[in-house]
């Protein structure tokens, strides 16, 4: 679990939700980022009923203490089952949680890097994390928000200047809103269940839209597996955008009518992580 920065006001303290963010296909056509919000009064169950399903098939740790990570790069045949395990988990857990309290749900944006010019600077990138925010804050206007950040590589520097962006610019939005997003924080993913399970619902969206599924040489078990879960979030095409609110949404951030933006040139920002290798 991530360390908390402070302890919320007791009358506010219903209202908060972790905001678990991942991407996908960082050097491939079709960008993926994604995230899952969870009630912060049911993180620690949902993490629980993840290693639960996860079982001796995937386990949490090695036999000399190191955590075990699931991700997408490591489907395979021979963990398939224990992977549809963790899936099935996702899709029912929320049935545990009112409805007056909060949703369990994934929501994602997929960034066409061709319509960009290429492969995003680090402020695209940056912009497009952003944007996904936004999008949780619009949606669950009452909610309150500690996010969540895979890090890939060593912890970077302190996400409080991003934070506070979002917040003003949340703030413009709804002028009569306390700042929405009380906490920023980088975690590694093998420390939260909650970042390795958006790589899973990631991964099988990316998988369909950057043409691995078609490949003769593709995985058995990640087509299977990519056919699971869009069977259960009711996507019948990847490349259209679903519902804005429901248990799996789709979000297409650029349409080929739109005029390609040109590359900028990179520059440093508070928060960009070097991405991993396209998947």
């Amino acid at each position: 679990m991530p360390k908390d920065s402070w302890v919320p006001l007791p009358e506010e303290a219903h209202l908060f939700n972790d905001i678990y963010i991942d991407e996908s296909s960082t050097k491939l056509r079709y960008l993926g980022i994604g995230g899952i919000i969870c009630p912060r009064d049911f993180v620690d169950e949902f993490a629980a009923e993840i290693v639960k399903a996860r079982g001796s098939d995937l386990p949490v740790q090695s036999t000399d203490g190191t955590l075990r990570e699931i991700k997408w790069t490591k489907v395979s045949d021979s963990k398939l089952e224990a992977y549809k395990r963790v899936v099935d988990t996702f899709f029912r857990f929320t049935n545990k949680i009112p409805l007056s309290i909060g949703r369990l749900d994934f929501h994602c944006a997929v960034v066409d890097t061709s319509i960009k010019g290429g492969e995003l600077t680090d402020t695209g990138f940056n912009k497009e994390i952003r944007t996904l925010n936004l999008k949780f804050a619009r949606l669950y206007p009452k909610a309150l928000f500690h996010v969540y950040l895979d890090a890939r590589g060593p912890l970077p520097q302190s996400l409080r200047a991003e934070q506070s962006h979002l917040n003003h610019t949340a703030h413009l939005k709804r002028p009569n809103k306390n700042w929405p997003f009380r906490d920023m924080q980088f975690l590694t993913s093998h420390e939260s269940q909650g970042i390795q399970v958006a790589d899973i619902l990631l991964g099988a969206l990316t998988y369909r839209l950057n043409g691995h599924y078609d490949l003769d040489e593709a995985s058995p078990a990640k087509i299977e597996l990519s056919n699971y879960v869009l069977k259960l979030a009711r996507v019948s095409d990847p490349f259209r955008d679903t519902k804005h609110l429901a248990r799996y949404t789709i979000w297409h951030r650029d349409k080929p009518w739109l005029k390609p933006m040109l590359k900028a040139p990179r520059s440093p920002t508070p928060f960009r992580v070097p991405p991993a290798k396209g998947r």
